[in-house]
């Protein structure tokens, strides 16, 4: 009788030792790796008038075939910083030749990888107004 409680007692101690290291892997972050972020102030001359604004933006990484770029716009009234809008772009490589993007129309044809495709199409206009 001793003898299969603490074998009943051992098994249950095991069983919680598992749960006990496996919680904190479960409460892992959804969002990517952060691969860039940054900050740009520009003029936005579309409404004919030149407001001041600034946007800050985080491009996370999921993995090597989906990226996520997470932009938020801040306009300048009256001398301080009020938000405007937030934009989500996301980039997948969907196969050798074909990148889905949220940003056009879906498709693009392009060998670039989504790496690639951030750092040398999307990333350099990322400081204009999203029209």
């Amino acid at each position: 009788m001793k003898i299969k409680f603490l074998a009943l007692f051992v098994v249950f101690f095991m069983a919680c030792s598992v749960v006990q290291f496996a919680a904190p892997v479960a409460a892992a972050p959804q969002k990517g790796y952060l691969v860039d972020h940054g900050t740009k102030i520009f003029y936005d001359g579309v409404s004919g008038e030149k407001i001041t604004m600034k946007v800050k933006w985080k491009t996370y990484l999921y993995s090597n075939n989906m990226r996520k770029v997470e932009r938020t716009y801040y306009e300048k009234i009256n001398g301080k910083w009020k938000y405007s809008h937030k934009w989500v772009v996301s980039f997948k490589k969907v196969s050798k030749t074909k990148l889905w993007t949220s940003w056009s129309t879906g498709y693009i044809n392009t060998k670039l990888s989504t790496r690639w495709f951030y750092w040398k199409v999307f990333r350099p206009d990322i400081q204009e107004y999203p029209q």
